[in-house]
């Protein structure tokens, strides 16, 4: 009894530790990122807390025990709750910062002929080969050729090596018509 007494007082022991450690709200300017390294850091200092917890001996039966352990299965079953919701924020936080790095620096993207490219948000695309045709938002606002210091309307040709802005994720964005390469920054996806 003694043993599983010390391994439920370890288990909310780590529990505690980890969720006091990364639960955070994860929504707005207050995204809390950690570095592998301090993770890792902070699991290590757990077990190393965790090893120091005493073992073996025999514990009463008495109702006041058995009350303390009902209460402490309780607790730990709270406890799982809350580490359950802190990894889905750690995975979200994750998602977030691959996201935002691989919107910020340019990408090569081989797209087959008919694919949508429309703009998450704000993005850059250059086209390297291949022929594509602007897609334009419902109120025919178009794209913004950088290069040639323009407006490119819904259906005009994509100029070559020109760098184009889509300003908004509004539905703008390019539809190939053969395969392209193009080069792009920001986020998009494909439809």
């Amino acid at each position: 009894m003694k043993s599983k007494m010390n391994t439920i007082l370890t288990a909310v022991l780590a529990i505690v530790i980890l969720f006091s450690g990364f639960a955070r709200s994860a929504s707005g300017q207050d995204l809390v990122l950690a570095s592998v390294d301090y993770v890792d850091a902070k699991f290590n200092e757990l077990l190393a807390r965790m090893n120091t917890i005493p073992t073996g001996g025999t514990v009463g039966t008495d109702g006041n025990t058995l009350t303390r352990v009902n209460n402490l299965e309780v607790q730990t079953g709270q406890l799982e709750t809350d580490l359950d919701s802190a990894r889905k924020r750690i995975d979200f936080m994750d998602n977030t910062v691959r996201n935002l790095s691989e919107g910020t620096s340019y990408q090569v993207v081989k797209v087959d002929p008919g694919i949508r490219i429309l703009a998450s948000d704000t993005g850059e695309v250059i086209l390297r080969s291949g022929t594509a045709r602007v897609i334009g938002n419902e109120f025919n606002e178009g794209l913004s050729d950088l290069t040639a210091g323009s407006e490119l309307k819904d259906g005009a040709v994509v100029p070559k090596d020109h760098l184009i802005l889509i300003p908004r994720g509004d539905g703008r964005g390019i539809i190939t018509e053969t395969v392209c390469y193009i080069i792009y920054k920001g986020l998009y996806y494909l439809k």
